[in-house]
């Protein structure tokens, strides 16, 4: 029996002005983000089905007008639930301050909430659970194919999660609140995965859209095509032209901070800024900060 291709999955895409520290030797950061958003394209274009996000379009709910305009020149047109960094001060309450309301008022996207089921192509229903939303099962018995989606972080293990992360957002427990649905896409934990529970639910947890931080440095970011019988499969994204900070086997520089030695070094100051920048500097060369994040501490305290 053929399958049809019902959605792309995705989630926290996270828009920025800047590039995190990890990528700031992108000559242009708008066009490093444009990449990875022309190839969600290009998978909704090749499986004919909309795109369904998982939160977190935008690193910041009041990101910039030039972030803005990027964004509705280069967003593709999804559906999508808010997360907390799509939210003034995480609260839903105050979504229509945000620049993920403005992408909303564009058409870039339509926001999925908890009241109001939005069928779509091919007889797929989507329920969205945005962040602090409670989940709840789906009681109706109709022919269509029912997807939550979901911005909570879920874990399935040790890698997939942190240290004492809390078993109430165990991929177990939380699928138990998702009775009836045939599978569930989840966005927040930056650690992708995907499982199948015992009662048959898949859950694709989508992990980060673009390599953001030094832990990423191998790591392989997937979009998720969901199908009509349940199946959801990984395409991988091209990040061959992404420009980091780290060069692999070189352990000779950091681009991470140990903030609890860093936290020592300030408690030894005293008021004087010279001091915090001599203190600054100095802490920078005895652990052998990479100049690149070296420059850029200092430039924001200039």
């Amino acid at each position: 029996m053929s399958k049809t291709a019902l959605a792309i999955l995705v989630s926290d895409i996270h828009l920025s002005d800047k590039p995190p520290i990890f990528r700031s030797s992108e000559p242009d950061w708008f066009e490093a983000m444009k990449r990875p958003l022309d190839q969600l394209q290009y998978f909704a274009n090749k499986f004919d089905c909309p795109i369904v996000c998982g939160g977190d379009v935008f690193d910041k709910w009041n990101s910039s007008p030039e972030l803005i305009n990027f964004a509705i020149d280069n967003l593709p047109m999804m559906y999508s639930v808010a997360g907390q960094h799509d939210l003034p001060h995480h609260r839903y309450s105050a979504i229509e301050r945000s620049a993920y309301w403005t992408l909303c008022k564009t058409g870039n996207i339509i926001n999925l909430n908890e009241n109001e089921p939005i069928e779509i192509k091919n007889g797929l229903m989507l329920h969205g659970f945005g962040w602090n939303v409670d989940l709840a099962p789906m009681l109706s018995g109709d022919l269509c194919f029912h997807l939550a989606v979901v911005h909570r972080y879920i874990w399935a293990g040790a890698a997939t999660s942190y240290s004492d992360a809390p078993e109430t957002n165990h991929v177990n427990h939380l699928s138990k609140k998702l009775k009836g649905f045939q599978a569930a896409l989840f966005g927040d934990n930056h650690k992708g995965f995907m499982t199948t529970t015992k009662d048959g639910l898949t859950i694709f947890n989508h992990g980060g859209f673009m390599r953001r931080t030094r832990d990423q440095i191998n790591y392989k970011p997937k979009v998720g095509i969901l199908f009509s019988d349940g199946t959801i499969e990984r395409k991988e994204l091209n990040c061959s032209e992404d420009k980091t900070l780290v060069v692999e086997n070189d352990t000779s520089t950091r681009t991470e901070i140990d903030f609890e030695n860093f936290v020592v070094e300030l408690e030894k100051l005293g008021s004087d800024s010279l001091d915090f920048r001599k203190s600054i500097l100095s802490y920078c060369e005895n652990q052998n900060i990479e100049k690149e994040v070296h420059s850029l501490i200092m430039e924001l305290m200039s």
